[in-house]
């Protein structure tokens, strides 16, 4: 369903005002050398991610809506990700994707920015057949870090979440780089499917506030 909204608000957004010359940029970006460069990045006037699976080229999506705190980003290739403070909740578009995550005890959102914190987590795996998946992370604030953001170094915070899923035997370790002064998630890694590599999702152009 995510999938399918997110091409239809696509399409429809299409016919008014930039929105089929950005698709047109982000879909010669997509896909092309190790990362996105500035002059890519640039000529979208919204605001944008990069994002890489595992060791392929980055590719730029771009802000559709949010909602609620919750932020839709998409591209003209119909790869989409839905996030909350820099965490994936939903993605489509990928060769394996996460459909739903709910949390069942903890807070929400990015992980905390100073020492730990227990988090328990429902997933489900569509494209698996896989749902309400039991997931249990333990966050861990690992100190001050920059995060390059093309010419500018950004003061972040990074955080490591260890997470085990006792279901699908499955462990992985999240990695969040988040301004500490705005809350901003610049920089993350994460992992989205049992089947899948990790998730690197960069922060290019902020949305305006």
């Amino acid at each position: 369903m995510l999938g399918a909204s997110a091409i239809g608000l696509v399409a429809c957004s299409s016919q008014q005002g930039d929105w089929g010359q950005v698709l047109d940029i982000v879909s010669a970006a997509f896909g092309r050398g190790p990362g996105v460069t500035m002059q890519q990045a640039a000529a979208i006037p919204f605001a944008t991610i990069g994002i890489r699976l595992g060791d392929s080229t980055e590719g730029i999506l771009v802000l559709a809506s949010t909602n609620n705190g919750e932020r839709l980003w998409t591209s003209a290739s119909h790869i989409v990700v839905q996030t909350r403070d820099g965490r994936v909740l939903r993605t489509a578009g990928l060769p394996h994707n996460r459909t739903d995550i709910r949390l069942i005890r903890g807070e929400g959102g990015a992980p905390a920015l100073q020492g730990s914190a227990d988090t328990v987590w429902q997933e489900d795996f569509g494209d698996l057949h896989r749902y309400s998946v039991l997931v249990t992370c333990h966050s861990t604030a690992k100190g001050a870090e920059g995060v390059q953001n093309f010419t500018s170094v950004i003061p972040t915070v990074r955080i490591d979440e260890d997470c085990h899923s006792d279901q699908l035997d499955w462990s992985f370790t999240n990695s969040y780089w988040i301004s500490p002064k705005d809350g901003q998630t610049w920089r993350s890694i994460q992992y989205i499917s049992p089947k899948s590599d990790p998730l690197t999702i960069e922060l290019l152009r902020p949305p305006s506030k």
